[in-house]
């Protein structure tokens, strides 16, 4: 199975993303959707590794994980 890893930049976006609708919606709901989907295309990324957008970097991918309407 291909191994994911998400770059320090990522984990740190995730990060202020879901401080940002906690704070906004005073609620947990919202971010665990986020997480959800973030779960969701890590297995697509699994199944079909050239799924993602390719990157100038050897092996680097990116996947649009979630674009949701409010």
């Amino acid at each position: 199975m291909i191994k994911v890893i998400w770059s320090r930049r990522s984990l740190n976006e995730l990060d202020e993303i879901l401080e940002y609708w906690l704070k906004r919606n005073k609620s947990y709901s919202y971010q665990n959707k986020i997480l959800r989907e973030s779960d969701n295309a890590i297995n697509l990324i699994r199944i079909y590794p050239n799924i993602g957008i390719k990157t100038d970097h050897r092996n680097v991918s990116m996947r649009l994980i979630l674009v949701d309407s409010i």
